[in-house]
């Protein structure tokens, strides 16, 4: 019978969480079917070409040939930058920086010909009006891309005439060497297998294409997880944030609202015991996180087209642990607050470091070592990797991050609970 109980109470804690949260649909609709709409929003906007950066070319004056192979080049990278012009004056194109003509210049060095003759280099220029640390680092990327392509088009060029001076060179050699055997000024078969060989190989190299000889590698990239669009990327991020946020929430929202109704006093002196009511609230929660998560990996997979390489199995383990996880932070989170609006700044709080420290903009090798930690007691942070791994790529589940979202939920689960508990405690005693 004692068993029975028990059982009967853990339900009436389930029942009493649900009845709460059907009673809010404003409530639920905004926190639930809001982020589904904005994540629908985000795949259907985001655009996957990025944005033309408007482009000055300047190729030096007094040039021709110079500034032919900026031009050409200028036109090979109209897909990638929106080219204003390619000019001569190097003032007016600054001045296009500054009044909004052009987001980029780029200065091609004059004489970079007889820099080569000399023995030097000669620097091509690049300036910007990029604030965005990402967009700069995608300049600097540009630049060298943009700087190779100029050294293989300048290094083609001096090959095909270097090429041009070693067939004439060859056939002078060739002449000559008839001349000479003829006169009988040398012996064919002894004084000519050195020269034969040398005139051979120029011949070899004479024979080859100039831009094969400049850049004889090219490269080729292929994704072992498919072609994936920026949205069908994030979506697993947006998808472990939003149900962290929620989950936390929640659960965190209940037990401030039982403190401030006086629900907390009734339930101590009552037969419901500190863990059943507890225990209650997880397994309400666990239900509506599961039935969210299923609304919003629905709309992912349909909306977005989102895979599921992985299979729903291991799926659903993480989302269920990161469920178990994101509760223990609303244990906490709720025994820590006094009242709804702290509640409300909290969740906040753990919001913005979930986007900043999370994974969802920047990805933790891209922090100081000293900072790496604080993503490490953040839930979505250990959900998206296996997400991602899981949906995108198919891969398993890593043990150490499965191992990671138990402990963060089975360690704060235990520590709302002592708190629970130590404050009906102090109720009773009251």
């Amino acid at each position: 019978m004692g068993i029975f109980h028990t059982f009967i109470r853990i339900i009436g804690v389930v029942r009493k969480e649900l009845i709460e949260l059907a009673n809010q649909p404003g409530l639920v609709t905004m926190l639930v079917v809001g982020p589904l709409i904005i994540l629908l929003l985000f795949g259907a906007g985001v655009s996957t070409r990025d944005p033309a950066v408007r482009t000055i070319f300047v190729a030096p004056p007094d040039e021709p040939a110079l500034i032919e192979i900026v031009n050409n080049y200028a036109e090979t990278q109209a897909k990638r930058l929106n080219i204003v012009e390619v000019s001569t004056d190097r003032a007016n194109a600054m001045a296009g920086l500054e009044d909004g003509r052009a987001d980029m210049v780029i200065v091609v060095p004059p004489n970079p010909r007889k820099a080569m003759e000399e023995n030097r280099r000669v620097t091509m220029e690049v300036f910007h009006t990029f604030l965005d640390p990402i967009e700069q680092q995608a300049i600097l990327l540009f630049a060298r891309g943009a700087t190779n392509d100029l050294n293989t088009i300048l290094l083609t060029q001096l090959i095909k005439d270097t090429q041009s001076q070693a067939d004439i060179l060859v056939g002078s050699v060739d002449e000559y060497r008839n001349i000479l055997t003829t006169a009988g000024l040398i012996n064919p078969d002894t004084d000519l297998s050195t020269l034969d060989r040398v005139s051979n190989d120029v011949k070899t190299f004479t024979l080859i294409q100039p831009s094969i000889v400049a850049a004889p590698l090219r490269q080729e990239t292929t994704s072992i997880a498919g072609e994936i669009s920026t949205p069908v990327f994030y979506a697993p991020a947006v998808l472990a944030l939003i149900l962290q946020h929620l989950t936390m929430t929640f659960i965190a929202l209940s037990i401030v609202r039982e403190q401030e109704l006086g629900t907390t006093e009734l339930f101590a002196v009552s037969p419901l015991r500190s863990w059943e009511r507890s225990f209650g609230k997880i397994l309400a929660y666990f239900l509506a996180g599961g039935a969210i998560s299923a609304l919003l990996l629905g709309g992912i997979v349909f909306g977005l087209g989102a895979p599921v390489r992985g299979g729903v199995a291991p799926l659903a383990l993480i989302i269920s642990l990161e469920l178990l996880a994101s509760m223990g932070i609303g244990f906490v989170v709720g025994q820590a607050c006094r009242n709804i609006t702290q509640v409300v700044q909290t969740s906040m709080l753990v919001l913005l470091a979930s986007v900043f420290f999370g994974g969802l903009v920047l990805s933790e090798e891209r922090f100081q070592p000293w900072l790496v930690p604080v993503g490490w007691v953040l839930p979505m942070r250990h959900a998206l990797i296996s997400m991602r791994d899981s949906m995108l790529k198919g891969f398993a589940p890593d043990p150490n991050v499965i191992a990671a979202l138990a402990i963060i939920g089975v360690v704060l689960i235990g520590i709302g609970m002592v708190w629970s508990g130590h404050k009906n405690i102090k109720t009773d005693r009251a």
